[in-house]
């Protein structure tokens, strides 16, 4: 339900992504308020961002296991991966190709973790 009303305000405010085309940063820094993202940290979530992916919401990583703006690895073969973490039981249905999805999902690893679980750390 949260990414529906998120995905209707984006929609409303005339913005629409396409998992296949780059954000820009202005739509980057979008997702990001609209994923819940704390402003003090958008710059350093930008740098994973693209570093992770290229801006690309559709980018796949790791063979087939890191997904979305942040490659996350929702369910990967050498651990169970975030999707069965504790915290995350709600979200087993997410599509990590959503920038939105992706970016609430990275948020919530980031709250517990810092940038640790990421290749990328911001600079």
């Amino acid at each position: 339900m949260l990414t529906f009303y998120l995905s209707f305000i984006l929609a409303i405010s005339g913005l629409a992504f396409n998992p296949t085309s780059q954000l820009n940063e202005s739509e980057a820094r979008l997702v990001l308020i609209a994923a819940g993202w704390d402003p003090a940290v958008h710059d350093q979530a930008i740098d994973v961002l693209y570093c992770e992916s290229s801006g690309f919401p559709a980018r796949v990583g790791d063979g087939g296991n890191s997904l979305g703006l942040f490659q996350i690895q929702w369910t990967p073969t050498t651990w169970p991966g975030w999707r069965y973490a504790p915290g995350f039981e709600s979200f087993h249905n997410v599509n990590l190709v959503n920038p939105i999805d992706n970016a609430l999902i990275a948020r919530l690893i980031y709250e517990q973790h810092g940038w640790d679980p990421w290749t990328c750390k911001p600079s």
